[in-house]
């Protein structure tokens, strides 16, 4: 259950502007190379109103101490014995005290103007506030160089706003770190669920899209590190791996009630295929092409509704975007 919000928000409207608080949930794991980098980020944030909840699980190297080395009031900090990523987004989801929530992962930095942005795009609708606002995101190395060049998409490539239960059903808008979610829409979805990954995120996303409109900034507003151990760049190439998350969005009673059966099996399928889509991708980035080609026809088998999108996708990767 998420403790009450400090500001006194409606449980129907966040507050926006300066007077809205963004709760920041960052799990953080083995991460001592990289986490000062990620608190920094928040620290030097433009917009002031934010705290920032970090969980150690169960770290075995100096995250730990470094994390006490931070001494800013905004900082909270809880450990807990090592459960996972779910699980310590969980626990921080369970102590925020914002009107507004954004998961950053403890090798992610935020762009200095990040909330900033974020929040006056949350005030310029605030005739009807949003369910979630997100940016978009370019890729760095383990080193922090850039990796790719991402941010010539960002530039041309407009992501949508507005009703997207029916588009995230089949697709993926945004990467977890770049989006404020409203807390009351937070507490209607509730906790992250456990032995969904690699796409938990989704799957929380998806059902936080029955609950209100999201808007595109159409701005980078974060840096996602790319390292070679990453959940995505392993597990996630097994197509298996994604089947718990589908069932338990689409076996949601709210989306039953919303989409006819046919429906449903017709969103399910582009979203198997558009999976199938992005492990090419990922493939052709490691230069895998016999396994790309098997992942883009297997996506087809799916739902050949996909495949322009699909190819679009492959060949965007293999200009590094």
């Amino acid at each position: 259950m998420i403790v009450s919000t400090s500001s006194g928000a409606s449980t129907t409207r966040a507050p926006t502007g300066g007077s809205a608080k963004v709760s920041i949930v960052m799990p953080a794991y083995n991460t001592g190379f990289f986490i000062a980098e990620a608190v920094e980020s928040v620290l030097a944030q433009s917009y002031p109103n934010w705290e920032l909840v970090i969980i150690d699980d169960g770290s075995t190297d100096n995250t730990g101490s470094i994390i006490e080395g931070f001494t800013d009031p905004r900082i909270v900090a809880l450990r807990q014995p090592n459960g996972g990523l779910t699980s310590a987004r969980n626990l921080g989801l369970s102590n925020v005290s914002g009107d507004w929530v954004l998961f950053l992962d403890s090798d992610d930095l935020l762009r200095p103007d990040a909330l900033d942005v974020l929040i006056e795009a949350a005030w310029a609708r605030r005739a009807r506030t949003p369910a979630v606002v997100y940016g978009d995101y370019v890729r760095i190395d383990e080193t922090g160089a850039k990796f790719g060049r991402r941010d010539l998409l960002t530039k041309i490539r407009k992501r949508p706003s507005g009703d997207l239960v029916r588009f995230l059903l089949q697709s993926f808008v945004m990467m977890i770190g770049t989006a404020i979610v409203r807390r009351d829409v937070a507490m209607k979805v509730g906790q992250l669920r456990a032995g969904l990954e690699p796409m938990e995120d989704w799957a929380w996303f998806a059902l936080a899209s029955l609950h209100g409109e999201f808007v595109s900034v159409g701005q980078t507003t974060t840096l996602y590190r790319l390292r070679k151990s990453s959940l995505s760049m392993t597990a996630g190439l097994n197509v298996e791996r994604y089947r718990p998350a589908l069932d338990v969005v689409f076996d949601n009673p709210e989306l039953r009630q919303r989409f006819s059966d046919h429906e449903l099996r017709a969103l399910r399928a582009r979203r198997e295929a558009s999976i199938c889509n992005f492990i090419a991708a990922q493939y052709v980035r490691v230069r895998n092409y016999r396994a790309a080609a098997r992942a883009y026809v297997t996506g087809m088998r799916r739902s050949i509704r996909t495949a322009p999108r699909g190819a679009g996708m492959i060949a965007l990767a293999a200009f590094g975007l």
